[in-house]
């Protein structure tokens, strides 16, 4: 769907038309990727495969996008999961260079605001973390997660503006979860505020070794793409909010043993092994024989955890990881 909203005129005069496109949209698709080419690989296969409508049974992606003279002057884009607590990821903000220094983004900024609080979303979250890009988005309503700086909410009507509250609001006490096959449904809920939710309580990645080269939920699904392994989403039972996600991917050859880790928001902890062991039979399911995973000295409870649902400890490297060991343990399903 590509729905022209306005033709405006820039501050130096020039008639600029204002549209939104909703993927996919096969006409039109091509030439925003072509704009959007400058993107990394990651960033760029996402982009290219939202354009081309590949997540629009599970996701709503919004480009607004401004024209002069036929070409693409500049974007912003905002998506989100079609779930029933959507949160929205808001980025990929570009102006042509040659034609900058016009107000464009400013321009379409507002349209995109305006369609915001008609949108279901409750909040829209900005990854980017640069003082220059702070000072931009706060004017219009943005507030940082961390007190000083740090990545960006923009929160919808009725909703806290303060990172903390809202997300107490997002994740409710649960007493179990339910473990679900991934998709992009909940790719924001979890890259965005889950990522968030560890910023904000300086927690860090517990991925090592083999592990740690999966970058995002977003990496892991575009393995499972690729018929490199299987992503799983953690929900309440209560009301489907995502808490947490793991994997069973392979970030090496084919044929190699694939690597399995989770991440959940530390208000679910007490449900970590009831999920890994529903994980563990879907992966069976799924027909995933094996699987290893890796764990350090600093996390003994995670050892425990992947203890009590089955591993067994194959080795300990003294000292691999700083002044941590490192624990390779496997599971044969």
């Amino acid at each position: 769907m590509l729905k022209k909203l306005d033709t405006i005129s820039l501050e130096n005069g020039e008639k600029m038309t204002i549209s939104v496109m909703v993927p996919p949209e096969e006409n039109y698709s091509e030439k925003l990727a072509v704009f959007l080419r400058h993107k990394s690989d990651e960033t760029g296969r996402c982009i290219k495969a939202r354009l081309e409508g590949k997540y629009a049974g599970d996701a709503e992606d919004r480009y607004f996008i401004g024209e002069i003279n036929g070409d693409i002057a500049g974007q912003l884009w905002y998506g989100y999961g079609k779930n029933n607590f959507p949160i929205a990821n808001f980025g990929h903000v570009y102006t042509a260079p040659e034609h900058r220094k016009k107000g464009i983004s400013g321009v379409l900024m507002k349209y995109f605001m305006d369609d915001f609080h008609r949108s279901p979303v409750a909040a829209a979250l900005c990854t980017s973390s640069k003082e220059w890009i702070a000072g931009i988005y706060l004017k219009n309503g943005f507030k940082t997660v961390l007190p000083h700086l740090g990545p960006l909410m923009l929160s919808n009507t009725d909703y806290p503006e303060d990172f903390s509250a809202f997300e107490k609001l997002y994740h409710t006490p649960s007493e179990k979860l339910k473990a679900v096959k991934a998709s992009m449904k909940y790719r924001h809920e979890i890259d965005c505020l889950l990522k968030f939710s560890f910023l904000f309580r300086d927690i860090s990645s517990e991925r090592v070794f083999i592990s740690g080269m999966i970058s995002s939920f977003q990496s892991a699904v575009f393995m499972q793409e690729d018929e490199r392994g299987k992503v799983y989403c953690a929900l309440t039972h209560e009301n489907e909010r995502c808490a947490g996600w793991s994997f069973c991917v392979n970030p090496l050859e084919k044929d190699a043993v694939p690597v399995f880790d989770w991440e959940l928001h530390p208000l679910y902890s007490e449900c970590g092994k009831s999920f890994i062991k529903q994980s563990m039979e879907m992966m069976a399911a799924d027909k995933i024989t094996q699987a290893m995973a890796y764990c350090t000295s600093k996390y003994p409870d995670k050892i425990s955890i992947l203890k009590d649902c089955g591993f067994k400890e194959e080795t300990v490297l003294k000292k691999y990881c700083g002044e941590d060991n490192l624990y390779i343990l496997r599971i044969k399903l």
